[in-house]
């Protein structure tokens, strides 16, 4: 199972604070055009990756993986979930959200992902909103 440690324990009470008071700006305002957001586009290489998070054979079938995964790229067929690696982005929120821990990323795959992410894992960025 994928333990989440790049931003554990987030949102937290700051967090929370932050999120209500974008939200009442946001209710507040009346313009959304000329939004800037920083960085430049494209804001990263496409992905090119034939790895995807995988089911086990412990899988029910539930499609809670389905429901969560913003891409549509996991699917039921023939009982079981499938994922397409031309969809998929690895933003891993399957993985947490299978509640029979079913839902995997393969060893390899997940070793580099811990070995990508391992200079983040204390870091606490600050929020930014764009508005």
């Amino acid at each position: 199972m994928l333990k989440t440690r790049v931003g554990a324990g987030r949102p937290d009470f700051e967090d929370e604070k932050e999120i209500r008071a974008f939200t009442e700006a946001v209710q507040r305002s009346t313009a959304a055009e000329n939004v800037h957001v920083p960085g430049n586009r494209p804001y990263k290489p496409e992905m090119n990756v034939a790895v995807t998070p995988v089911s086990l054979p412990s899988c029910t079938a539930c499609g809670a993986c389905e429901k969560v995964c913003p891409t549509a790229a996991i699917a039921q067929e023939d009982g079981k979930m499938v994922t397409d690696a031309e969809k998929c982005i690895l933003c891993l929120a399957c993985i947490p959200a299978c509640p029979q821990q079913a839902r995997i990323l393969p060893p390899p795959l997940l070793q580099k992902t811990e070995n990508m992410l391992a200079a983040f894992k204390t870091v606490r960025n600050k929020n930014e909103v764009f508005f």
